[in-house]
């Protein structure tokens, strides 16, 4: 099946199923290909995202199905990337989406599309496959200014939420090698936050013909963000990415963020956001934020820009790795020094208590202050 890709069309938003509607029971062996054919007047971003099939609602999208019987035998939906040759050099997308690469539930691939691409996308069941337990791709063109239905815009980048669950380290490393045109969502002020936290639940955005319909972001549940706790000095950081290196620096109006820090037994904590709740439960627009362990596993929150650039601007996390790393080695040997201190004063104050008249031994003494140095 063949379909076109063009601003002029519409919004695009597909979802592809593996399944005619309202049919169940279905051949064994079953085969359906698409290709998407691009046409734009510039670069853009794409977003694919693997769903549940079987709890979609298909009444306000563009769903494509196709149901041609072969005797292939394969596993899940699978897609690639093919950009016209002309338009390859400088593309983000020709370097990292030209091989074949499977949908499952946790994809969250953002592409930089030349003008003119395809995008071919199989299913091929197998004999004890169901195509119903399938995860579907969703294909979104992000529009400038507004991103999409159910993808928040919010000062000139569009944020979407990964259902992949992952520990801090896992989601740079899996962020930087996926080309870097998504971040870690990360905030650089209080301010901000809430902001965005506001633009999120809103349900219309625009004013009269030009008002549009929204999903508000499901905050319901905490997920990650680029924020970080100290807790020897209690300060809050953000990741901010500088030329392409993620580093850390101060939140600007810290004092004013509300939070909590969850015990741990790292220097450093790791940011989640979800939105307040009154006294009786009632959720608000309103965003806190929770400190937990960065190894803690939390679908992360996204962002990248609403429209195409010119250049392929990556991500490196290992300074910023390093750096949190070299911190809690340096807190380890702290509390390991701090407790070897402790445990020679405990022995020394036992002493004078059994002695009160006896001299503690000056080796006592010069032995304590070497372990402590």
């Amino acid at each position: 099946m063949a379909v076109n890709m063009t601003e002029q069309s519409g919004p695009v938003d597909y979802l592809i199923l593996p399944w005619e509607e309202g049919q169940k029971n279905l051949p064994k062996k079953l085969s359906c290909k698409w290709k998407f054919s691009g046409r734009f007047s510039r670069n853009v971003i794409l977003l694919l995202k693997g769903f549940d099939t079987e709890n979609v609602d298909l009444s306000l999208r563009r769903v494509v199905r196709s149901a041609k019987h072969s005797s292939l035998t394969a596993g899940r939906i699978r897609y690639r990337f093919l950009p016209y040759e002309y338009f390859v050099n400088g593309s983000c997308s020709a370097q990292a989406a030209r091989g074949w690469q499977s949908v499952e539930l946790k994809t969250l691939r953002v592409l930089q599309l030349p003008r003119r691409s395809n995008l071919h996308v199989e299913f091929d069941t197998g004999s004890s496959g169901n195509p119903h337990d399938t995860p579907g791709l969703r294909i979104q063109l992000m529009e400038p200014g507004f991103c999409s239905s159910d993808v928040v815009c919010f000062e000139h980048s569009c944020y979407s939420i990964s259902s992949a669950r992952r520990s801090l380290k896992a989601e740079l490393t899996a962020i930087c090698s996926d080309g870097g045109l998504a971040q870690l969502a990360s905030f650089n002020s209080s301010s901000a936050l809430q902001n965005f936290v506001a633009q999120s639940q809103r349900t219309i955005v625009g004013t009269g013909l030009k008002a549009r319909s929204k999903t508000p972001l499901n905050l319901t549940q905490p997920v990650r963000i680029g924020l970080l706790h100290d807790r020897l000095t209690g300060s809050i950081f953000y990741l901010s990415n500088s030329n392409g290196e993620l580093e850390l620096k101060p939140l600007v109006e810290s004092k004013i963020l509300y939070y909590n820090v969850w015990p741990t037994s790292s220097r450093f904590s790791c940011g989640s956001l979800k939105l307040a709740q009154t006294a009786d439960g009632t959720e608000v627009s309103f965003g806190v934020v929770e400190f937990v362990s960065c190894s803690e596993s939390l679908p992360a929150l996204l962002s990248f820009r609403d429209t195409a650039r010119n250049c392929c601007c990556g991500c490196s996390a290992r300074a910023v790795l390093s750096q949190i790393e070299k911190a809690e080695s340096h807190l380890a040997t702290f509390f390991s020094q701090s407790q070897s201190t402790f445990l020679i004063t405990s022995y020394i104050l036992s002493n004078i208590e059994k002695s009160p008249s006896q001299r503690i031994p000056s080796v006592v003494a010069t032995k304590s202050l070497n372990l402590c140095e």
